[in-house]
């Protein structure tokens, strides 16, 4: 999990910091300073369909082609989701799919890949921090918030 965690926030850093993607600076911008229980909440409502369609349906009729094979065809229907934050985002939605793939396969329920899922989102807040992003407007980024150094 640290290390999910640790290159996840790799790769919003990269998406942010060096490519500048408006969408994700966007998503970014939006996260609150911190994390209340309405928060934990919102995001189980959003994470549970992605979850259970992606690990619970498709990664499981997918299972009998194997472990990897599965994962990867799963994470890479996962990934196209996530587009919207740029290409950045899409690859970690990718690598976190590889992840949440191995969680249901291991523990054979769809609540393992959401607490993930789940603790991954909610961890938004510590990246943030870690990026200390201060989001203002640039015409560079057409209008879309984007971090200053």
């Amino acid at each position: 999990m640290v290390a999910n965690v640790s290159a996840s926030f790799a790769l919003v850093w990269v998406a942010v910091k060096v490519l500048r993607e408006g969408g994700a600076v966007k998503k970014v911008g939006g996260w609150p300073s911190r994390v209340g229980l309405r928060d934990i909440l919102e995001d189980a409502l959003w994470s549970f369909p992605e979850e259970a369609f992606y690990r619970g349906f498709v990664f499981m009729s997918l299972r009998p082609l194997g472990l990897v094979p599965a994962a990867i065809l799963s994470s890479l229907l996962f990934a196209p989701a996530h587009t919207y934050a740029g290409r950045a985002w899409a690859l970690m939605a990718f690598l976190n799919g590889i992840l949440y793939s191995y969680a249901i396969h291991r523990t054979g329920t769809v609540l393992a890949p959401l607490a993930l899922h789940c603790a991954l989102n909610a961890s938004a807040p510590l990246c943030l921090r870690l990026l200390r992003a201060r989001v203002t407007a640039s015409p560079r980024s057409e209008g879309l918030p984007y971090p200053r150094g």
